[in-house]
C-alpha cells in the first residue's frame, strides 16, 4: 500500500511539473510577439501613412465670409502668401468656421486635403476615423493643430503643430483681377461711351490661354456692328491712356449694359 501511495505522489509531481513547464513556454512564445509601437510623438510635424516625420516648416491662413478659414502648412521654408504655397505644391490644407478647438466633424464645416487625401462632411463613407482641432490665437498669432485621420483603407495622416501662423500676404497684382481667390490675366480691355449717360468704363476680360468663346465672340460682334446707344473702340491696358482708364473703372449692371 506504501508503493502504491508512492507511486501516485510521483505520478502526482511529474504532472505538476509538466503543467508548470508547458505554461513556461506558452509564456516565452507570447513574450516572442512585438508589443504595440508606442504612440508617434509629433513636434509640428506630419506623419503620412505611417511614414517618415515631414517638419512644417511655413504656415499661414487666409480669411473668407469673415469667419472660415483656411490654414496652409508646407515643409517648404519661406511661404508668406497662397501663390507660394501653390508653387511648392507641398501643402496641407485645413478648412474651419471659427477655429476655436476641437471640431465637430459630423455637423461643422471642415475640410482635410493633404497629398491623396481629401477629408470633409461630404465623403466620410470613405473614413475610418477623423480628430480635428484647430485654434487659432489671434494675440500671439499662433495656431494649435491636431488632425488625425484613418481612412478604411488604412491610409492615415496624423499632424500637431503648435506655433505661428501668419495671415497670407495679398498677392500684388499686374494687369490681372482677383475673383473669388482665383487670379485671372485681363486679355482685353473695351472703353464704352454712353451719349446719354456720359463717358463710362467697362472691363470685359477672359484668360489669354482660353479659346475664343462666347465674351471674345460678343466683344468682335459689337466692335463690327456697333450700336445706337454706344460707342466701342478698343485700346492697349498696357498703354498710359489704358492704365489710366483701367483707374478709373467702375461697375454698371442692368440698364447700365450696352444693349
Amino acid at each position: 500500500m506504501k508503493k502504491l501511495n508512492s507511486s501516485r505522489l510521483r505520478l502526482l509531481t511529474w504532472a505538476v511539473l509538466f503543467a508548470a513547464g508547458g505554461f513556461a513556454s506558452c509564456s516565452d512564445n507570447g513574450g516572442d510577439e512585438p508589443a504595440p509601437a508606442p504612440p508617434v510623438e509629433l513636434k509640428n510635424q506630419i506623419e503620412y501613412d505611417g511614414g517618415k516625420l515631414i517638419d512644417i516648416k511655413s504656415v499661414i491662413f487666409d480669411v473668407e465670409d469673415t469667419d472660415l478659414y483656411t490654414f496652409y502648412l508646407s515643409p517648404t521654408a519661406g511661404i508668406t502668401d497662397i501663390a507660394g504655397m501653390s508653387a511648392a505644391k507641398d501643402y496641407l490644407a485645413v478648412v474651419v468656421r471659427n477655429p476655436k478647438g476641437q471640431v465637430n466633424t459630423a455637423t461643422e464645416t471642415f475640410e482635410i486635403t493633404y497629398k491623396d487625401i481629401s477629408v470633409k462632411k461630404q465623403t466620410m463613407d470613405d473614413v475610418a476615423k477623423v480628430q480635428l482641432s484647430a485654434d487659432l490665437v489671434a494675440e500671439t498669432q499662433q495656431l494649435n493643430l491636431y488632425i488625425e485621420v484613418a481612412l478604411k483603407s488604412r491610409k492615415t495622416l496624423l499632424v500637431r503643430y503648435e506655433s505661428a501662423c501668419t495671415e497670407a500676404v495679398p498677392q500684388k497684382l499686374e494687369n490681372q483681377f482677383d475673383l473669388d481667390k482665383s487670379i485671372t490675366d485681363i486679355g482685353s480691355v473695351v472703353e464704352w461711351l454712353r451719349r446719354w449717360l456720359g463717358d463710362l468704363l467697362f472691363l470685359r476680360a477672359e484668360r489669354r490661354d482660353s479659346s475664343v468663346g462666347g465674351n471674345a465672340r460678343s466683344l468682335a460682334d459689337l466692335l463690327r456692328r456697333g450700336c445706337r446707344n454706344c460707342e466701342c473702340r478698343p485700346f492697349d491696358s498696357r498703354s498710359r491712356k489704358g492704365q489710366s482708364s483701367l483707374r478709373r473703372v467702375r461697375e454698371r449692371r442692368g440698364r447700365d449694359r450696352c444693349a
